[in-house]
Order: C-alpha cells, then structure tokens, then sequence
C-alpha cells in the first residue's frame, strides 16, 4: 500500500472514530449537553483535529443521520427489489424497516431525535431532502418516496384498499415505526412477554398488512 492509500486509509478511520464517540455521547448525554472538547476527550484526540473532519457538532451529527438516511434507503430498495409482487415488497420493505432500527438503534435514534436538533440543522436536513435532489432517480433513493410507489402500484393493482396514497404510506410508516421506537425506547417490554422482539415486530407487521389487504 502506498503512503497516499495510507493515509487516505488512516484518515477514514479517524473520521468514524470520531462519529462512533460523537455518536454515543450524543444519545447518552443528551446532543446539547456535548461539546467538541468532549468528544475529543473520549477519544484522547485535541478538538483541532476534530475541527479538520468537521465543522462542528451540528455537522457531526448531520453526518451522522445522512449516513443513516442513505443507508435506511439503500435498504428499502433492497427489500423492494427482493420481492415480484408489489403487496410482498411492502411487507419486505417492513421488515427491513424494523431489521434497520434492531440491527442499528443508536443511528436510528439520532435519525428521528428531531427535539434534539436546532432549527438551523432542521432546515438543512429539508434542503437536502428536497432541494439538491431535483432529478426522478435520485428522489428514488429516499426510503418514504420509495414507499409512496410501492403503494401505489399495489393500489392499481387491486391487493390494497384504495384511499389517497400518501396517507396510506403515511399510516404504514407510522404503524412501523411507532412499533420500532416504542420497543427501542423499552415501553414494549411488559407486552412482550418473553417473545422474540423482532418476532413480535414482524407479527403486528403482518396484523397490519392483513387489515389493509383489499380482499379481507
């Protein structure tokens, strides 16, 4: 490898180290209690050198639910893919919605942390969400507009009750969701009475999907 690689090597690595701590105090102190000292405290670096990755905290924890976003819908578009049938893809992309928030909770918390932003980062996650992605396919990498299509397609095709498409993608998200952040957030743990989580999660998914079937 040479020196360049090296380095290019080293700097990453120092880069997610520095997300990893941000990451974790974040959720475990709360984002306005963290300082940048205190994140180069954990990790024995001085607040210089996290000022050569990133701008500010703001912009760590931007990084930190982008990265998030991009994943969860690279996710969604696997799960759509797997499946022929529109219904199935729905209940695909279900499953990795929950898969998504067991197999990454703290980057799932942050994601949907919205009281711990400040309207300055707020408004600069909807300038990106919707302002820098003005062509068809690049919206399409974006989890909920993947969604809107996906019930759409299984409305025109008879297997979903009709109803205005956004809101039943809305109620769909909400329903999944509010499963995941309910059992993450340990307000599930008296009614899961020593079930499998993601059992349980998948179960009240199929519930659901069973209720919104055209035919039941």
């Amino acid at each position: 490898m040479g020196t360049v690689e090296r380095r290019n090597r080293e700097r990453e690595e120092r880069r997610e180290q520095i997300l990893a701590a941000a990451r974790e105090l974040f959720l475990r102190e709360g984002f306005e209690n963290v300082t940048i000292p205190r994140i180069a405290d954990k990790i024995e670096y001085a607040p210089g050198t996290i000022y050569g990755y990133f701008q500010d905290k703001d912009d760590l924890l931007w990084n930190i639910c982008q990265e998030g976003f991009d994943r969860m819908s690279l996710t969604a578009r696997a799960a759509r893919d797997s499946q022929a049938h529109p219904l199935e893809q729905l209940t695909a992309m279900g499953r990795a919605y929950i898969d998504f928030a067991l197999d990454f909770p703290q980057d799932f918390t942050l994601m949907f942390a919205t009281e711990n932003m400040n309207e300055a980062f707020q408004q600069r996650v909807m300038a990106d969400l919707i302002g820098d992605y003005s062509d068809l396919e690049a919206r399409q990498v974006h989890g909920f507009l993947i969604l809107l299509d996906v019930v759409q397609r299984c409305m025109a095709e008879g297997c979903l009750s009709h109803g205005p498409v956004q809101v039943v993608a809305t109620t769909f998200w909400s329903f999944v969701h509010g499963l995941t952040t309910l059992y993450l957030t340990g307000k599930m743990k008296m009614m899961l009475l020593g079930e499998v989580p993601r059992e349980h999660l998948y179960q009240s998914l199929d519930y659901l999907m069973a209720s919104l079937r055209h035919d039941h």
